[in-house]
């Protein structure tokens, strides 16, 4: 039988070796196709928010889900052209708009990618192994991962969060690194945990436990499939090119922590630290940015992109606050000005004039997760609002508790009466900027801790009876606030 040069341009898709890539290739050509199908309204000709232009060009949107489909149609018979094709257009489309830079969608370009020819099989092999790395290694250093992120996993696979969510957090977590370091090492054992670890998470995905997210079911289910055969036959002795791109797929995407690569492409996967965006309207009303809806996929979360959709939907006096979890960065303020849209500090942000209407900061989910978890009343006005006010009864009150106050930043009004609260606890409430109440009745506060407490301009009322407080202090602090 009369070898085919893969290599060479019009070899035919059909004839040997490539009747099992050719499958494969089929098989990722499908997956795209149907997740095409799944976010159909992400591809068509649109303006409405969201849409995330990088530039604007001038010209009207095209209808890039049938020109996607019409590449997807070429590969079958011209594979290179037509996978190579399908990769332009689809650039081309995110550069229109930035909702459509999905990660899956790129990721099931590379799985097609890979069956062209045996050295593509190569590189992709390290693409996987970064990506399981660094998908299980951002979960195992995220607080939100192994707080409320891990939590609300667990409880959607039916366990008791309280006895499993710390299991669950740490197997998952593990299991991506190892799948990773067998890709590495071992690659036929990682062929075979990448048909568990992507089946596994294809049925996590599934309708049985989620009604959202369908778009990256058919990435993880080709995934299991052609990135299986890619470990099982990719050569075992890599060359160095191949080491140095591995290099490059491991360091990359440690520039998330630091804004320089998208959370998308560094494989931050579930683990729930990325940016998060509130934006407060001109008549005090606020509202979380997210996607979903009828485009079936989650908004893509970053600094520029949070910034980008704000500036497209605020009005005057609108202000926007951006918290970022990651370490090295801080949060950011906005303020959209009738000349445009403008950075502030947060002192700024947080003034109230007769001109605009304060700013309202998100609350930290994971610090409220805490709080919960040790059963501390919290209270809000309206479902979507921010916590204004917190209650400790005497039997759950712990001064630990009080640190994670600075990360609800909309207090109005903490409950300490009764509790075993000291004058240098209420340090903790100095980080509450719009702090106007404090009980403190049936405690041990002296006037010492309301010296601590005269620090806060906004504090207005303080309730100290059966405390240690002088009714002669008391007087003096209400006077000042009251002349």
């Amino acid at each position: 039988m009369t070898e085919v040069d893969e290599n060479q341009p019009h070899a035919q898709p059909f004839a040997q070796p490539w009747n099992l890539r050719y499958g494969l290739l089929l098989i990722s050509v499908l997956a795209q196709f149907v997740s095409f199908l799944i976010t159909w309204p992400l591809w068509n000709a649109r303006s409405e928010v969201p849409h995330l232009p990088v530039l604007e060009f001038g010209i009207p949107q095209l209808p890039f889900g049938w020109l996607l489909v019409l590449t997807l149609a070429v590969i079958p018979f011209r594979p290179k052209v037509g996978v190579w094709l399908h990769f332009g257009v689809m650039l081309v489309a995110c550069l229109f708009d930035q909702m459509r830079a999905q990660p899956q969608f790129l990721a099931t370009w590379l799985l097609m990618f890979a069956t062209l020819k045996q050295a593509n099989q190569n590189y992709i092999r390290w693409f996987l192994s970064s990506l399981w790395i660094w998908a299980g290694v951002h979960k195992a250093i995220s607080p939100e991962w192994n707080s409320y992120r891990g939590w609300a996993m667990t409880s959607e696979l039916g366990l008791d969060p309280e006895v499993w969510a710390a299991t669950v957090c740490v197997v998952v977590a593990a299991s991506e690194i190892l799948g990773g370091l067998l890709a590495w090492f071992k690659p036929k054992w990682g062929a075979v945990a990448c048909v568990m670890l992507h089946c596994g998470i294809a049925i996590y995905l599934s309708p049985l436990f989620r009604d959202w997210n369908y778009s990256v079911l058919p990435w993880n289910l080709a995934t299991a499939i052609v990135g299986a055969w890619i470990l099982w036959t990719c050569d075992s002795q890599s060359k160095v090119v191949h080491r140095v791109l591995f290099g490059l797929f491991l360091a990359v995407p440690a520039g998330f922590y630091v804004g320089w690569v998208d959370h998308g492409y560094a494989h931050v996967l579930y683990s729930g630290s990325m940016p998060q965006a509130l934006i407060t309207r001109a008549d005090g009303s606020v509202e979380t940015i997210q996607g979903w809806g009828d485009l079936a996929v989650p908004f893509p979360k970053e600094r520029r992109t949070l910034k980008q959709r704000f500036e497209c939907v605020a009005e005057v006096g609108d202000r926007l606050h951006i918290l970022d979890p990651r370490p090295a960065l801080d949060d950011l303020y906005f303020v959209k000005l009738e000349s445009g849209l403008s950075q502030i500090e947060r002192c700024v942000f947080l003034e109230l004039s007769e001109m605009s209407i304060a700013g309202v900061e998100l609350d930290s989910k994971r610090h409220v997760f805490y709080l919960t978890r040790a059963g501390i009343k919290m209270l809000k006005r309206n479902e979507g609002e921010m916590i204004y006010a917190i209650e400790f009864e005497p039997e759950k009150f712990s001064a630990e508790l009080l640190k994670h106050l600075r990360f609800l930043p909309n207090l109005e009004q903490v409950q300490l009466s009764g509790t075993s609260v000291s004058d240098s606890d209420l340090e903790s409430l100095l980080a509450l900027p719009k702090l106007v109440a404090v009980g403190l009745n049936e405690t041990a506060i002296s006037d010492q801790g309301l010296d601590v407490l005269s620090k806060l301009e906004s504090l207005k009322v303080i309730q100290a009876d059966g405390s240690k407080v002088t009714p002669e202090k008391l007087l003096d602090f209400n006077s000042s606030r009251f002349p």
